[in-house]
């Protein structure tokens, strides 16, 4: 009769110390819970293309025929498609256009002649861009060619002086156009963008340097990566 007790106290003691593990191995097992290191899609690093359409305005005096200086930057419209490698690196093709700036001269009795100047360039952009969480910077270098056109527009006054204001107008704007040349040009950049997805909004800021004709231009636009 002594032996009962001791063998319900072990019965016990079993049943007590086994039940959680019993508990525990009846669970379901929890499926594991995704990795905080796995970057989100990035589809500015898959889809290497980049078209990129800028505005803005620059900053940049040239010389008329009259020894004035004036604006031949101004308001600006600007187009780029590049290509992104895998390391970094880009290259692309871009073209500005500055609709410049004009100042007129009031001669009396032979009319009001406008003397206008405007910039346009073709480059090849070489940079290479830094990803950052959202944004992207891409410092560049673009080499080419920048153009510097110059008109005259006449206005002539009627009278006798009429022919004589005509022929004046025909030396001024063949003195200016005379002035219109394709010279070499370098132009650094940085362009600093905010990504959405696979487009971007950016503000670019470059130096126009070319003999007779350096600038400096602001420039902010949106790009499409695909």
């Amino acid at each position: 009769m002594r032996l009962l007790p001791r063998s319900l106290a072990a019965w016990l003691l079993a049943t007590i110390v086994l039940a959680p593990a019993t508990v525990a191995s009846a669970q379901p097992t929890a499926a594991p819970s995704p990795s905080l290191d796995v970057d989100p899609p990035q589809p500015h690093r898959s889809r290497p293309l980049r078209l990129e359409l800028l505005g803005g305005a620059g900053l940049g005096r040239v010389a008329l025929s009259t020894r004035e200086t004036i604006n031949a930057f101004g308001p600006a419209a600007s187009l780029r498609l590049s290509y992104r490698f895998g390391f970094g690196a880009s290259i692309g093709l871009r073209y500005d256009h500055f609709f410049g700036s004009s100042s007129e001269y009031l001669y009396d009795s032979v009319g009001n002649f406008g003397y206008s100047a405007r910039v346009s360039s073709a480059t090849v952009d070489l940079g290479y861009e830094l990803f950052l969480p959202h944004a992207f910077v891409r410092p560049h270098v673009g080499l080419g060619g920048a153009w510097v056109r110059r008109d005259v527009d006449c206005s002539i006054a009627e009278g006798s002086y009429g022919p004589s204001g005509q022929s004046l107008c025909d030396l001024a704007r063949n003195a200016e156009r005379s002035n219109q040349d394709f010279r070499f040009a370098i132009v650094p950049g940085l362009t600093m963008a905010v990504r959405f997805g696979a487009f971007h909004a950016m503000l670019e800021p470059r130096y126009y340097v070319r003999s007779e004709a350096d600038g400096y231009a602001l420039m902010a636009g949106a790009g499409w990566a695909f």
